[in-house]
């Protein structure tokens, strides 16, 4: 009989095979090492016990390794006692073996999607969470970074593939993650919630209190303020109970207080202060924090704005080539200008060409895949390699033509007095000496350049003839 459909333990460790993907089940008691684990196609996580479950399921999703944080992991006999955020952290549950077979689809996607991705390290701290949680949500087919409340989150929020990355004392930092990736142009935010955080130490677990606006005790009594209308007394109702019966007499009059409404009615309250003895009628609320005891005030917390993230195509492709953030070193590469200033220069050039009838063309030169070079060749050599690429670019221009990079995966250059068909062969003869640098320097490395060219026009102002020649490589 085949036993290419059955299981097949091996000497009871945990290990499973079926049809030619190997599983692990984790216990509580297992003595693998997550460095044992990476061998393995799918993890199994025995999810009986919640507690173990969800935190092991976390340690592995933050591990440092793409091959722990992207493998395939499902929850064997799952409790009820999972929330949604950890429900999005695994890629499944099954509750016994037999159903291995209902999630090889789900593997194989995720595994397939995974073996697209280039073997790239990232550059900086930022960049490698950027990394992950991009390439998490790209190999299993999601668009969107979603918010999930999460009661043990200290911001109220987790966004599955970079809260598990940070202590809990410390998931504020999640928020300059997700702001450099949307300012990278990796990822759109909109509008989810707001909420609020200590002003001493950014952490969400807030306690409401009304307390005594002197002393801020919320050890406090409260009774009825009591207005007698035949004499007009008014005063806490303890002053007009006795200590005979339940009625109530009123001590400027002595007279008895029937009926509320009619020979009296409730008008306010008074609270009372057990530990300084202060009477108020108005509480002062103020925000405990449950992390640091900081006691807020309310117009001192800090408020945050809580976003849902849509995945842009400039991410997507990042996802896939590689993620190298826009820095300031860029704008230091000798023969280049700030990006600024190149935009600028655009504008005047469009007067020029207004006056003496010239031709000129703005032109953009797009490397998908700089972020693998970055893995490849270092942070050092990267500067060596960007120097040589702008001298190649330069040989080929006049002295008055400019180069700047927008970002490291995009260069623009000028091309003035020249017709947008002989600028596109001279383009054409850079992308092709380009290709030759990178592939001469860079073993083994697969270029991937696209490039563009377009003539300046007169009619059309210089920021949106600059937009549309990038758009979609921003």
């Amino acid at each position: 009989m085949s036993t290419e459909n059955q299981f097949i333990p091996q000497e009871n460790n945990g290990e499973v095979i079926y049809k030619g993907h190997t599983f692990y089940i984790l216990y509580p008691n297992s003595g693998k090492t997550i460095e044992d684990l990476l061998a393995y196609s799918a993890i199994l996580i025995h999810a009986v016990h919640s507690t173990y479950a969800d935190f092991t399921i976390q340690r592995l999703r933050s591990y440092k390794d793409q091959r722990m944080y992207l493998k395939p992991i499902f929850f064997l006999q799952p409790s009820a006692d999972s929330g949604k955020y950890i429900n999005r952290l695994i890629d499944g549950s099954v509750f016994n073996l037999n159903q291995l077979e209902s999630i090889l689809p789900r593997i194989e996607d995720i595994l397939t999607r995974t073996n697209q991705l280039k073997n790239y390290t990232a550059s900086t701290y930022e960049a490698s969470l950027i990394t992950k949680f991009l390439t998490q949500s790209y190999t299993r087919g999601r668009k969107y970074i979603e918010p999930i409340p999460y009661i043990f989150s200290g911001i109220n929020y987790a966004y599955p593939g970079i809260s598990c990355n940070f202590d809990h004392t410390e998931e504020n930092k999640v928020f300059a993650i997700l702001d450099l990736a949307e300012k990278e142009g990796l990822i759109q935010g909109e509008f989810y919630d707001k909420t609020h955080y200590c002003n001493k130490c950014n952490h969400g677990a807030l306690n409401y209190r009304s307390v005594c606006p002197k002393c801020a005790s919320s050890n406090s009594e409260t009774q009825d303020i009591i207005h007698h209308f035949p004499c007009g007394n008014v005063g806490p109702m303890s002053d007009f109970q006795n200590e005979v019966n339940d009625h109530l007499n009123c001590p400027k009059c002595n007279k008895q207080l029937r009926h509320i409404g009619v020979d009296y009615d409730k008008p306010s309250i008074l609270h009372t202060c057990m530990k300084c003895d202060h009477k108020f009628q108005d509480f002062e609320v103020k925000a405990k924090c449950l992390n640091c005891e900081f006691d807020n005030e309310l117009e001192e917390l800090i408020e945050k704005e809580i976003k849902r993230y849509s995945i842009t195509n400039k991410g997507e492709n990042a996802t896939i080539f590689g993620y190298l953030p826009s820095n300031k070193e860029m704008e230091e590469i000798p023969g280049t200008v700030r990006y600024s200033l190149f935009s600028s220069m655009v504008k005047s050039e469009i007067e020029r060409i207004r006056i003496i009838h010239s031709h000129s063309n703005l032109a953009m030169i797009y490397l998908h895949n700089s972020g693998e070079l970055v893995s490849r060749i270092g942070g050092d050599r990267r500067r060596i390699i960007i120097k040589e690429v702008v001298s190649t670019v330069a040989q080929f221009l006049r002295p008055y033509d400019i180069i700047a990079y927008k970002n490291p995966s995009l260069m623009m250059v000028t091309m003035y007095d020249i017709s947008q068909e002989n600028g596109l062969l001279l383009l054409e003869e850079i992308v092709e000496l380009l290709r030759k640098l990178l592939s001469n320097n860079v073993k083994d490395f697969e270029v991937k350049i696209e490039y563009k060219i377009q003539a300046i026009s007169t009619k059309i102002p210089y920021k949106d003839q600059v937009e549309s020649l990038i758009q979609g490589f921003d």
